[in-house]
């Protein structure tokens, strides 16, 4: 029900459903976290921030454990909120998070995992032990799509402030993304991370190409009301810079 909700756009309807779904639950919830976290996401797409950060706080890192998978979607989720409200101060949180991560360099197995071990070592400038995760990921003996080493590139780029990499290596492999599991949302944080490496490199072509070919903007949304703004004035500004170039 949630996944339909989130597919076709419902972010209030959504969010409600998971409020009364919860109500009365406690932490022994079944996939309490991962409930949590697409309440989270229908919050973030309709710009109630503080109550995503909330939400964070309370409902995605109060674990039942301390293995490091129950931290998967508190990465994505703090991933998210670093590219809609980039002025946020999510230093603590990330270094919290890393803590928990840190141990999994020594446990790595499995593609979905390391993708969200990556991008916190990545996050945190810990980039020696991002790139020896890749690595180990590497060197497991099995197949690893070209576009997912694209992936893993690509959001390191965005971390080190090379948007124009991150764009062009994120734009030509999303749609491969699959190849690491999980669900179209979790997924979409790709997408979402590719247009807005191309809007901070001006890349006005890419950024057009990304919102017309994927999924994100299918549905309208406070959120994706903005970056539908952005990418319009980056037009006008090219158009303009075209302009006095002529």
């Amino acid at each position: 029900m949630v996944h339909c909700l989130y597919e076709t756009g419902r972010n209030e309807e959504g969010a409600r459903y998971i409020r009364d779904y919860m109500r009365g639950r406690n932490a022994s919830t079944p996939m309490r976290i991962h409930v949590w976290w697409h309440y989270a996401l229908f919050e973030l797409y309709a710009d109630n921030i503080q109550e995503v950060l909330a939400c964070y706080r309370i409902g995605i890192r109060r674990k039942t454990s301390l293995r490091s998978a129950e931290d998967l979607d508190a990465v994505t989720l703090l991933w998210r909120l670093a590219l809609i409200r980039p002025q946020l101060d999510l230093s603590a949180y990330w270094r919290s998070l890393y803590q928990d991560w840190e141990p999994y360099l020594e446990e790595s197995w499995y593609l979905f995992n390391d993708f969200h071990a990556y991008l916190t070592y990545c996050q945190v400038g810990e980039y020696g032990r991002a790139d020896a995760l890749l690595d180990a990921v590497l060197a497991r003996g099995k197949e690893v799509p070209e576009e997912m080493v694209d992936v893993f590139l690509g959001f390191r780029s965005f971390t080190t402030g090379d948007y124009a990499d991150a764009a062009d290596r994120l734009a030509r492999s999303y749609h491969r993304s699959f190849a690491m599991g999980c669900s179209n949302a979790q997924r979409d944080v790709v997408e979402l991370t590719g247009i807005e490496a191309a809007l901070r490199s001006r890349n006005y072509e890419l950024a057009e190409r990304l919102r017309e070919s994927g999924r994100i903007f299918r549905h309208r949304s406070p959120v994706l009301d903005e970056y539908a703004a952005r990418l319009a004035a980056l037009r006008t500004s090219e158009r303009h810079t075209q302009g006095v170039l002529k």
